[in-house]
């Protein structure tokens, strides 16, 4: 079991979303066109497509696609659809806010499907029947794989569209920054539709709510701005997780005092919560503690702490744990280590905290922790997360997070 240490002494110092869109398009317009749009088709049996249905196939011979014309068949059901549906969708969360099927949500689907390859033939089919275009039977493949091209590069740009009109509605989250794909928060319609009102305070509230999946949440928690967290549901409680990192990151996690303040990375992936928000998390109940890791091999352990408060920013964002258990070992708070984490002040590259009288441990070593003289743990840096009691700087995976502590099971 190793250490890093110093010198001891003395501590240091301190698209197109809105109302109006192309062609002043609107919500009501998009529903008008795909109710004119959007009737029975009745194309010939030669075409293999069952009444009622999109088509499904290209290059039917010129006397059908002749008849076709002469009934004056719509054919691009599924794509008039499609195409109405997401446009509305989008005008609608730019403009009201309201919930939509484009973004993820729910909704009955209907009979003509919405698939690029469908689409895409049925467009091939209605134009090549309509106006019997001898290209069309010359290069079928290529125009139907030109088509096909079209409709998926118009769906990135509308997905875009659709997450910045998102992102307006959600603009008094605080760390919103840290979510790649807004859309992928799982209560966004609550908060979109204002029915989240009381805010849940932290993931085991939403827990309790009745949310049972794993996933990004926006919570609000005592005296705090609302804030997306990842929460891990485990069939019994919520837990809030302030803290995930890999061996091999992106993040050098060698960020200024401000920086680890309010929060840094992706928050589906390596990241820190903010040792403010996590100081707030803290202070409205007793919490206790699980950090998770995978060693070299592969192992999967963990060491948890009865208690954990992150004392305010006047404090230094002290940490403050309860008794250990896990078979991880005790790397924070073991008396027979060299280094004591617990009771530590937070330091960073621009913060010096620690007790370490030589050197800012935190420029020596990188990252930001409750340094002391200097570390038996540290797993908030690139390329060397260490727990001594289980990795020399080695480990695969760390996650850290809190839940509080009730009786609602008896599961931990």
């Amino acid at each position: 079991m190793s250490s890093r240490s110093h010198g001891k002494g003395a501590g240091g110092g301190g698209g197109e979303g809105g109302g109006g869109g192309r062609g002043g398009w609107s919500a009501a317009s998009a529903a008008s066109v795909a109710a004119s749009r959007c009737h029975l088709c009745p194309l010939p049996q030669s075409l293999n497509v069952p009444r009622g249905q999109p088509a499904s196939t290209g290059g039917a011979p010129a006397s059908d696609r002749a008849l076709a014309a002469s009934q004056n068949c719509e054919c691009g059901c599924a794509w008039h659809r499609a195409q109405a549906g997401a446009k509305a969708s989008e005008v609608a969360v730019a403009a009201r806010g309201a919930p939509s099927t484009a973004i993820g949500g729910g909704g009955s689907k209907s009979h003509c499907t919405n698939k690029n390859a469908t689409a895409a033939a049925a467009i091939f089919v209605c134009v090549c029947g309509l106006f019997q275009i001898s290209t069309c039977t010359m290069y079928p493949h290529q125009i139907l794989l030109a088509i096909l091209a079209f409709i998926s590069l118009s769906r990135v740009t509308n997905s875009e569209d659709v997450d910045a009109a998102l992102r307006k509605q959600l603009k008094e989250v605080a760390n919103l920054e840290m979510v790649q794909n807004a859309s992928e928060i799982m209560n966004w319609r609550d908060l979109v539709l204002r029915s989240a009102i009381p805010y849940m305070r932290d993931c085991d509230e939403m827990f309790q709510a009745g949310h049972r999946e794993s996933g990004l949440y926006i919570i609000r928690p005592d005296n705090a701005r609302k804030l997306v967290v990842q929460c891990y549901m485990d069939g019994c409680n919520g837990w809030t997780v302030i803290q995930h990192n890999t061996h091999d990151t992106e993040i050098t996690w060698s960020e200024t005092w401000t920086t680890y303040k309010y929060g840094f990375g992706n928050l589906e992936a390596d990241h820190w919560l903010g040792n403010e928000y996590i100081s707030l998390i803290t202070q409205q109940k007793w919490y206790k503690v699980r950090i998770r890791l995978v060693d070299a091999d592969g192992n999967h352990k963990y060491a948890e702490y009865d208690s954990f408060v992150l004392q305010n920013e006047d404090n230094g964002y002290a940490l403050k744990l309860g008794t250990y258990e896990g078979n991880a070992g005790d790397s924070l708070s073991n008396s027979r280590l060299k280094n004591m984490h617990d009771n530590m002040k937070f330091s960073c590259k621009n913060q010096d905290n620690d007790r370490s009288t030589l050197d800012n441990c935190a420029n020596v070593h990188g990252g930001g922790w409750w340094y002391d003289n200097c570390f038996n743990a540290q797993l908030n840096r690139k390329g060397g997360l260490h727990w001594s009691t289980l990795c020399e700087e080695n480990c695969r995976r760390s996650v850290i997070m809190l839940k509080p502590i009730h009786m609602y099971c008896t599961r931990v």
